[in-house]
């Protein structure tokens, strides 16, 4: 049986003068010892305050896109319904352009493309677009009585294609034909008429003419609208 170990004589003398040099601390040492211990906790408590404050700004950001999500649709809503009404509006004035191909009505029997506007409105400023032809020596033009169509008002449409030699060739509604058929004019060919209703909304009407068992068949292609500021 070994006789029992002794302490160290070092490690007892170590943590005397430990002890010794812990009760030894003059006033500045605990003061600066209390003074980390503050900053500790203001560093603490300023970060729960920021990530408080940055919880509360992102639920904010949310909110606030929210409300801007919101707007924007109601926004979209009183658009459609303006547009909507003015629509409603524009219907009691608005012209209506139609093209008649039929037998003239002077008894002699001959064809004739007259232009008829059928809606309740006056067409005004009314213009044809010119239509280039496929071979580029000239473009065909759309002639007619004034620029101005009164409700029921019926007249004449006059084709002549106008070389860039400056020649100027009348067409009949036979030599129309012919000459789509031959080529020298698109086939089929669109003609677009304008015009503006009194509230100043621009109208484009387009009509497409095709060579059908030698006559002229002409079809409605439909129409598009500009509202002032659009």
């Amino acid at each position: 049986m070994s006789p029992p170990q002794l302490p160290d004589v070092t490690q007892i003398t170590n943590a005397i003068n430990g002890l010794a040099a812990t009760m030894q601390k003059g006033p500045w040492d605990y003061a600066s010892t209390i003074a980390v211990v503050l900053t500790l906790v203001v560093l603490i408590w300023y970060t729960v305050e920021t990530s408080r404050l940055r919880v509360a700004a992102q639920k904010q950001t949310e909110e606030t896109e929210k409300l801007l999500a919101e707007a924007q649709s109601q926004n979209r809503v009183s658009a459609s319904l303006l547009k909507e009404a003015q629509w409603q509006n524009e219907t009691a004035v608005m012209p209506m352009l139609a093209v008649i191909h039929e037998l003239s009505k002077d008894g002699r029997d001959r064809p004739i493309i007259a232009i008829q506007n059928a809606g309740p409105g006056t067409a005004f400023n009314l213009s044809a677009d010119p239509v280039p032809s496929p071979t580029g020596t000239g473009e065909l033009r759309v002639d007619y009585e004034g620029n101005v169509q009164m409700p029921g008002h019926v007249s004449s449409l006059r084709f002549h294609i106008k070389e860039k030699n400056s020649i100027v060739t009348g067409l009949r509604p036979s030599d129309l034909n012919k000459e789509i058929e031959t080529g020298q004019l698109p086939n089929p060919l669109d003609i677009v008429l304008r015009c503006s209703s009194v509230t100043s909304v621009q109208y484009s009407f387009t009509f497409r003419f095709t060579p059908e068992a030698g006559t002229l068949k002409v079809t409605f292609e439909g129409f598009k609208t500009t509202f002032p500021g659009r």
